[in-house]
């Protein structure tokens, strides 16, 4: 995991730490607390097995960690347990080996042949192995909450791994060290396996929507071209059937000019009788399709400006990540050493390096002279000396992040 993904999970993570934080390195644990400890481990391992089948470097991290907790000593399982909080560990343990991924919504059972599905490309291998495609979120949730508790352990094992003066030497707090590490890389190789298809899947999805709006469009234009069709061909029976009855009246004997006339009444009505039928389904037929394609607009512009505004997400977090680069780089850019007003972006890298401080100082962490260069910077923009300014807030970002 980068420094950056680390950042970013301490970040989200902030209020579970105040409760779970894990006791001091060496802490004195219960014989119970090693024992759920130990429980738990197991069942993490047989949960990367299961989530990693198919991948044979993480099969083969799952075999070392097993090997290493079965090479420890009954004292050393004790020191790499005090490295926890085991009650916080065996919960989020539990939570993750107990969580059933959310069914998702299935398309019909039987919908129309030319409807364009999703292509999932490489991710629909994952999805037949039984690898849910995309990820299940309580399931990141609580390897999320896993990974943490495991993080922090492993930090405070490899700080007293590395305070031993005994090169090429194997001593109990590396052992320790190296059982606390796997773990932690366990967990996050499975996170990755887990989310690996998940932008893929959301991309299939949205073309694949967008593709069956048009779809929907060409059917109700053929639908509609097709009850006008069938109007006209009754419209032309019907003025047959008038012909007829015209015909027929003006040869009969004027001796049944009554009969004739009571047959051409009740025609009358029997075809005003049709006609009114044939204008309320007509009436309902075009209100159905108005409602249709009213709906069918509506969902297409909702489509639109959603893509629209993750467009603009994406836009505004490359720009991010760019500045951010170019700080951490030392890298000089004349657009970033040039203020908003004159078409520059010097306005936004003070933005990013001062959030960058404030995230620091929020998730526990020291950011040293970062805020004294910050100044420093805002003093020389203030007059006028953008480079040095642009200057001054690298030097306070890297500060901050290092």
């Amino acid at each position: 995991m980068t420094n950056s993904n680390r950042r970013v999970l301490l970040t989200l993570a902030l209020p579970f730490v105040m409760l779970c934080a894990s006791p001091s390195a060496g802490a004195q644990v219960s014989g119970s607390d090693v024992q759920t400890f130990a429980t738990s481990v197991q069942h993490l391992i047989s949960f990367l097995q299961t989530t990693a089948a198919n991948d044979p470097n993480t099969q083969a991290l799952v075999n070392n960690l097993q090997t290493a907790i079965n090479n420890l000593t009954a004292t050393q399982l004790a020191q790499v347990a005090s490295n926890y909080n085991v009650a916080a560990f065996s919960d989020a343990v539990n939570t993750l080996i107990t969580t059933q991924p959310t069914t998702r919504n299935m398309p019909p059972s039987d919908p129309p042949a030319n409807l364009f599905n999703p292509n999932f490309l490489i991710c629909q291998l994952a999805q037949n192995v039984g690898v849910p495609v995309p990820s299940d979120p309580g399931t990141i949730k609580a390897l999320d909450s896993s990974i943490f508790i495991a993080e922090e352990a492993a930090t405070e094992a490899d700080r007293l791994c590395n305070a031993v003066v005994a090169p090429g030497t194997t001593v109990p707090q590396c052992a320790i060290a190296t059982v606390l590490d796997l773990i932690a890389e366990g967990l996050e190789r499975a996170r990755d396996i887990l989310t690996f298809c998940d932008p893929v899947v959301r991309t299939a999805e949205i073309e694949a929507a967008w593709q069956n709006t048009i779809t929907t469009d060409v059917d109700l234009a053929n639908h509609d071209t097709n009850i006008t069709n069938r109007l006209t061909a009754l419209a032309n029976q019907l003025t047959q059937v008038d012909s007829d009855v015209i015909n027929h009246t003006t040869g009969t004997n004027t001796n049944v000019d009554a009969s004739l006339s009571a047959v051409d009444l009740d025609l009358n009505n029997r075809i005003s009788s049709v006609d009114t039928d044939l204008n309320n389904h007509i009436t309902g037929i075009d209100t159905d399709l108005n409602t249709h394609l009213a709906s069918v607009d509506a969902d297409v512009l909702n489509r639109a400006t959603q893509i629209d505004n993750e467009i603009g997400s994406l836009q505004s977090l490359n720009l991010r990540l760019k500045i951010e680069n170019a700080l951490a780089a030392g890298l000089v850019i004349g657009l970033f050493e040039v203020p908003t007003a004159e078409g520059g972006y010097l306005d936004l890298v003070r933005t990013i390096v001062v959030d960058t401080i404030n995230k620091v100082l929020t998730s526990g962490g020291t950011v040293g002279t970062a805020s004294k260069s910050l100044t420093t910077g805002d003093t020389a923009k203030a007059s006028g000396q953008f480079k040095t300014a642009y200057s001054d807030y690298m030097s306070a970002y890297q500060t901050a992040v290092h």
